[in-house]
């Protein structure tokens, strides 16, 4: 099959005007899909299938543009958000590696985004922040219970597990995140009370004879791992 062309360089410059910028910003479009689709894939056999979120795409410097903005000469940056993934790992850390003796503690692992206690699983595309707080008692005393002899007992831990466990994290998944270590007041259901017993003695014929108590509430200021997004410029 054999084609003819006449050279026409008036009509050529129309069509180039006309028509190429959009097959152009087409063939963006679609680069950028197949992109996505290939980091997805890539990240999600990486992390044993925890997809990474994009958050936003960057067009021409303009944050959260939709694919309608690119142009045929636009600059494109995809913004990958791992929080997800990472308060995964940070939440197995804890789990698996915590000192433990009957285990009941782990059950206290609240996973807060944005500031407000959210399932590891459904963290939003567009979350900047979590904060994985253990929301026990915490002194050098992970948790009390009874043995089975009726005793009671503790488990003694290192001052600073949790944040031990934060240097771990970050030594091992600075690229996923920005971590931190610090305490957190929670109120609501997760406020402890603390019921403190002040014996009253009372001077009754010849000696103490009487005792009272009262109590005091307090708030306790809980271990808490902070995971920050890396946002792209």
């Amino acid at each position: 099959m054999a084609a003819g062309f006449r050279f026409d360089d008036a009509a050529l410059r129309v069509f180039a005007r006309r028509d190429l910028p959009d097959a152009a910003a087409g063939a963006l479009r679609a680069a950028v899909e197949s992109e996505r689709r290939r980091v997805v894939a890539e990240q999600s056999a990486r992390s044993g299938g925890t997809p990474p979120d994009l958050a936003a795409m960057v067009v021409d410097g303009q944050r959260g543009a939709g694919p309608e903005r690119i142009g045929h000469n636009s600059r494109i940056l995809l913004d990958w958000n791992y929080l997800r993934e990472a308060v995964g790992h940070c939440v197995k850390h804890l789990r698996d590696l915590g000192p433990v003796r009957e285990g009941g503690w782990r059950n206290s692992i609240a996973v807060f985004v944005d500031d407000k206690e959210t399932d590891p699983a459904a963290i939003a595309a567009d979350a900047t922040h979590a904060a994985v707080v253990v929301t026990v008692p915490y002194a050098r005393r992970l948790e009390v219970g009874r043995d089975d002899s009726g005793g009671a007992f503790a488990v003694q831990v290192p001052q600073h597990f949790v944040e031990r466990s934060m240097m771990a994290l970050r030594a091992d998944h600075s690229d996923l995140a920005r971590w931190s270590f610090g305490y957190t007041d929670l109120s609501d259901g997760h406020a402890l009370t603390v019921r403190w017993q002040h014996k009253r003695l009372f001077w009754k014929g010849g000696g103490f004879r009487k005792w009272s108590s009262r109590r005091h509430e307090t708030h306790v200021r809980y271990p808490t791992i902070h995971i920050d997004e890396i946002q792209a410029a």
